[in-house]
């Protein structure tokens, strides 16, 4: 029977002295028995091993074994012996942890989360032994150790633990990245590290022009816009496949926005290389749209005209008198394929008779260097009344196209002077 042993004990400390002693069968103690008594665990719930010497020969009947030890923490922990056909069952007793000092991670992150997704991870407060430190409350913190894409870490970062365990539960990253992983540390505690664990984008929600329109475009010149799919954290989402729009949200020239102006974005990006626009104007803004996220409004830019392909009248001759320059002034411009005043064109412009039903000649200055892309003449005048007459307007280095212009009426002056049309 047993006549000493533990009733408690701290994992990895020396064990009280087990004592066991032979009896007969009236319950006196058998001081000849000199057999090999041997000890072993016969109720185990740690699966632990007794260190120690487990078997010693008795001596006047009796068998001590000091210097055991237990190094796993458990509840109902019993030591039996035996010896041949003779059994002592023991009393059953606990074996406690011992102080904390180190943090394990026993549950890790999940190896991939989305964006702003909440993060579950359990830091366990161990003995020297590994034994869950149960007398551990402690507050533990949570620190990003390797942070690939210079994430803030929200959430509740530092947890009490309750009976040596900290469960963080609400934990989140805001940036996608490879490779992130967690710190947990605590006051006098070794810490531990994580493994990796990925973030990925959340869902889109947003547009945003990461390529904008250049500052300054020609008319009728193709341009590239690039706009991205974001997650409400800023990251690309990847995942995002719809189609994406883009139109005019400012245009100050009246302009028509020509080109794919529908494209189906690949890995959250939608790629626009052939709008263009054929107004020139300053202030121009476009707008990227797509179902269930926000648009996006790019930087203003403005359009140039193109090179100079005609001359234009911009204010035609109308029925004028005869003598007296045309009212209103005629104007003359040079203007690109689309129809903009090409303000650079400096060179000069010729103004001519293109029907002339009397055999007029067209008075006045009628070469004039244009001036931010226009030419006025002022003086320019018929004096022969006539019906259907048309001027011409013309590059006077040709390589433009001419125009011509509407029909109009030259009508006589007032009355100067009596002319005998009959005499006797």
């Amino acid at each position: 029977m047993f006549t000493q042993q533990p009733a408690s004990a701290q994992a990895g400390d020396t064990l009280t002295t087990v004592r066991v002693e032979a009896r007969d069968a009236f319950g006196n103690a058998a001081t000849s028995f000199t057999d090999s008594v041997k000890l072993s665990l016969g109720v185990n719930p740690a699966s632990d091993s007794l260190l120690g010497t487990v078997a010693v020969a008795a001596s006047g009947g009796v068998a001590e074994f000091p210097g055991l030890r237990l190094r796993k923490a458990a509840t109902g922990v019993r030591i039996d012996a035996v010896s041949g056909g003779l059994t002592a069952t023991g009393t059953a007793f606990t074996v406690a942890p011992g102080a904390a000092t180190v943090l394990v991670f026993t549950t890790q992150p999940p190896a991939s989360s989305q964006a702003g997704a909440a993060i579950a991870t359990t830091v366990t407060a161990r003995d020297s032994l590994g034994n869950v430190a149960t007398g551990f409350t402690g507050s533990v913190g949570l620190a990003l150790q390797a942070n690939p894409g210079g994430a803030t870490l929200g959430g509740a970062t530092s947890v009490a633990a309750a009976v040596g365990v900290a469960s963080f539960s609400g934990l989140f990253l805001d940036k996608t990245g490879t490779g992130y992983t967690f710190a947990a540390t605590a006051t006098g505690l070794a810490a531990d590290t994580s493994a990796q664990f990925d973030i990925t984008p959340s869902v889109a929600s947003r547009l945003e022009f990461t390529t904008e329109p250049p500052a300054l475009d020609t008319a009728g010149s193709p341009f590239t816009v690039v706009v991205a799919a974001r997650d409400s954290f800023g990251n690309l989402a990847e995942a995002f496949a719809s189609n994406v729009t883009i139109a005019l949200a400012a245009n100050p020239g009246g302009g028509a926005l020509g080109g794919t102006l529908m494209v189906t974005a690949s890995g959250g990006v939608a790629t626009f290389a052939t709008p263009f626009l054929d107004k020139a104007a300053t202030g121009y803004r476009l707008e990227a749209a797509a179902p269930l996220v926000v648009p996006d409004t790019s930087t203003a830019f403005t359009i140039v005209p193109g090179a100079p392909s005609a001359i234009v009248f911009t204010q035609e001759p109308t029925t004028g008198e005869a003598g007296l320059p045309f009212a209103p002034t005629i104007q003359v411009a040079a203007h690109d394929a689309y129809g903009n005043t090409v303000t650079a064109f400096g060179d000069t412009i010729a103004l001519a008779l293109a029907v002339n039903p009397t055999g007029d000649t067209l008075r006045g200055t009628v070469r004039i260097p244009a001036s931010a892309g226009m030419a006025t003449f002022t003086g320019a005048r018929l004096r022969q009344v006539g019906t259907g007459y048309r001027l011409a307007a013309a590059a006077a280095a040709g390589g433009l196209a001419a125009d011509t212009s509407a029909t109009f009426d030259i009508t006589p002056g007032g009355a100067v002077d009596l002319v005998f049309t009959t005499q006797p």
